[in-house]
């Protein structure tokens, strides 16, 4: 809530308003903040505090207008232009004319002349990449497609390692092939967006000729925003490209986005123009800044603050500067404004408050910021627990390598400190195994061995990894896999003996079915986990 102004004669109701809306009494407080509105309207405090409360009590057209009386005062000498814009914001993500302003996405069913004919049209043609016929299965009580494929824009390059974005071929749709089946003829469901439809379908005749007809149905199966789809992208990479080529491709295309194709994005809230086409316009400037903000909340990438701040310069908007916490009280600052806060000039308490803001609410970029400030300070150690720390910036982390190397410091990190560093060796166990590192992953399971052996729980938790991986059978003997031997009759298992191993549980070193809180903040992670799960 905002507070009222220290001079305002009617401050002691506000305030008796807003502690109903902090006991819970939120239709009270709503009533009593209605009624000072209408005495004095031109209190942003009021509405604002008004607007939180009718969201609470589920009344987003109430909200909508309420935050509109807020991004409508006169900025700065009413309201900070943050705050206008701020509250703007969260008007348009309950707007119904944003939420309205979609793409929909389709299955839309095509009638085969030839069937024969056709699957060998479409495994003939570089632009159609086969995929399992699982991947499109949506019921299996119905009967399964005989094959599936992407449908390509360009064909897949021999090689991705000198690749370029102009290069790189992006999936129009994913089709499936059904045969006859007795009520039906035989038949292609494509699934795409209803903005790809006439390319895919142009693409599909020029590959299929006259084994293939004309789209008979179209079934819509789901929705997306116009303004988030255009950030997003299915693109198909040759195998071979390298880690640092596609993430500088992704880059590229992002880039690409923001500066040119989202700035000339008609947009239902810009009522159907596009930034460029309102740029300079003195009454739509707090809603531009708005949906510039939104935008960049949106990317949630480390690099999005830097080229969303040149799209503000070309749209002749200002661009957001850096926040210093030795001038500010962080801890009531906006989570989105949380990413611009200096922290190598934040105290230890701002910095555990940003770690723990950023940790619950999943803020990205400040989280990782803040998490990487941490670790630079011995005098957290005693807040902020390191291993966990360095498990939280694992799964941040965009290089598997990099990714890898963090869990095996999260592990020698508790192990340093006394603790057990299992939960971690775990994990990095499960990473290593899934990216095929043989070698990396034999070693710790020796370490897991020696170290925490003797723990039921651990041996537990290992024993489900390795059986998941097939690297011992049932019985708990080694298979074979990970490069061992298979073993002799007579080996021994790595079955716990103890009664508290459940079948079908998944064990973790504290006995609980998750790990280690991140810092302080966030809640337990399973142990079979790779980064972006």
């Amino acid at each position: 809530f905002w507070p009222a102004p220290a001079d305002a004669p009617w401050r002691a109701e506000f305030d008796a308003a807003v502690h109903l809306g902090q006991g819970v009494e939120w239709f009270e407080a709503s009533e009593r903040l209605e009624r000072l509105s209408q005495r004095h309207p031109d209190s942003p405090a009021i509405w604002h505090n008004l607007a939180i409360l009718r969201g609470w009590l589920g009344d987003e057209p109430g909200m909508m207008n309420a935050l509109r009386k807020v991004s409508a005062f006169e900025a700065p000498r009413l309201l900070p232009v943050e705050d206008a814009v701020e509250a703007e914001a969260m008007a348009i993500l309950v707007d119904p004319v944003f939420n309205n302003d979609v793409v929909d996405e389709l299955i839309a069913t095509f009638s085969i002349t030839d069937i024969e004919k056709l699957l060998t049209q479409l495994g003939s043609d570089r632009r159609v990449k086969s995929v399992p016929v699982e991947a499109v299965q949506a019921n299996p009580d119905q009967p399964p497609p005989r094959s599936a494929y992407w449908l390509l824009d360009k064909p897949i390059p021999e090689t991705g390692k000198n690749l370029t974005l102009e290069q790189v071929p992006s999936v129009l749709a994913t089709i499936a092939v059904y045969g006859r089946e007795t009520d039906r003829e035989p038949r292609i469901e494509a699934e795409l967006f209803r903005n790809d439809l006439r390319r895919a379908t142009d693409l599909l005749v020029e590959v299929c000729g006259d084994s293939v007809g004309i789209s008979n149905d179209e079934q819509i199966v789901g929705r997306v925003q116009s303004s988030q789809m255009i950030l997003s992208w299915h693109w198909r990479l040759p195998d071979d490209t390298p880690p640092d080529v596609a993430e500088s491709l992704v880059t590229q295309q992002r880039r690409t986005t923001v500066l040119n194709r989202w700035s000339k994005l008609p947009q239902a809230v810009l009522n159907g123009k596009s930034p460029d086409q309102i740029a300079g316009d003195a009454t739509q400037r707090t809603k531009l800044l708005a949906v510039t903000l939104l935008l960049e909340l949106a990317l949630d990438h480390h690099t999005a603050t830097p080229m969303v701040n040149e799209l503000r310069g070309r749209l002749g908007l200002p661009i957001l500067g850096t926040i210093d916490p030795t001038t500010t009280k962080v801890a009531e600052l906006p989570l989105v404004r949380l990413s611009r806060v200096q922290v190598e000039k934040a105290n230890d308490d701002d910095l555990v408050v940003l770690y723990r803001k950023g940790s619950m609410a999943g803020a990205r970029i400040v989280l990782k910021r803040a998490a990487l400030e941490i670790l630079n300070r011995p005098s957290l150690e005693a807040k902020v627990a390191k291993d966990s720390v360095y498990g939280m910036l694992s799964r941040l982390e965009e290089d598997p390598e990099r990714a890898g190397e963090l869990l095996g410091k999260a592990r020698e990190a508790a192990e340093s400190a006394g603790r057990s560093g299992a939960e971690w060796a775990l994990d990095e166990l499960v990473f290593r195994m899934r990216r095929g590192q043989a070698p990396e992953a034999g070693r710790l399971l020796q370490h897991i061995q020696s170290q925490y052996g003797r723990d039921p729980n651990v041996r537990m938790a290992l024993l489900q990894i390795l059986q998941a991986f097939g690297i011992v059978g049932p019985d708990g003997r080694p298979t074979g896999g990970l490069g061992g031997p298979m073993a002799p009759p007579d080996a021994p298992s790595i079955l716990p003996q103890t009664p508290a191993a459940q079948p079908g549980k998944l064990w973790t070193p504290d006995g609980s079915s998750g790990g280690g809180n991140a810092g302080g903040g966030g809640g337990k992670k399973p142990v079979i986990w790779t980064p972006g799960s």
